[in-house]
């Protein structure tokens, strides 16, 4: 009896994640701002990594899970080597309809990182990529930049 009771249980759950998964994504609004997302291009080597130490003071909510130390005004990611991009004049955020307050920033998809750069940003990024053909490189983005 107890097995059958587990097995209409798992059922109903993977009945009711596909209706949550369903009435979310209908929910979902994205809106794109002019703020600015300041960018920095993180190069990780499949062994070399070290702790680095990225020193940004400004205040900013870091989209991803990079530590950030307050008192230095660095944040720490262990990485093989970093660039300062700079800014794009452009932020993404979600809200969920008829969920008045809450709105949360999310990550600048790469496409459109790339589409915003400068001619400045879009040759560092080039010569930066040269110099690390060998690397996995990720954006990292610092949103709401004041």
């Amino acid at each position: 009896m107890s097995i059958l009771n587990d097995t209409i249980f798992q059922e109903e759950i993977v009945s009711v994640k596909s209706y949550i998964k369903s009435e979310i994504k209908k929910s979902i609004i994205v809106n794109a701002s002019v703020e600015a997302t300041h960018i920095f291009v993180i190069a990780f080597d499949k062994v070399d990594n070290k702790l680095t130490s990225i020193i940004y003071k400004e205040r900013s909510t870091p989209i991803g899970g990079y530590a950030y130390d307050a008192k230095f005004g660095k944040y720490y990611v262990e990485c093989y080597d970093y660039m300062d991009l700079g800014t794009i004049p452009i932020s993404f955020s979600i809200k969920i309809d008829k969920i008045n307050k809450w709105q949360c920033r999310i990550p600048v998809p790469e496409g459109i990182i790339k589409k915003y750069l400068d001619d400045r940003q879009a040759s560092e990024l080039e010569i930066f990529k040269k110099e690390n053909k060998d690397r996995r490189l990720e954006f990292m983005q610092l949103a709401g930049c004041y």
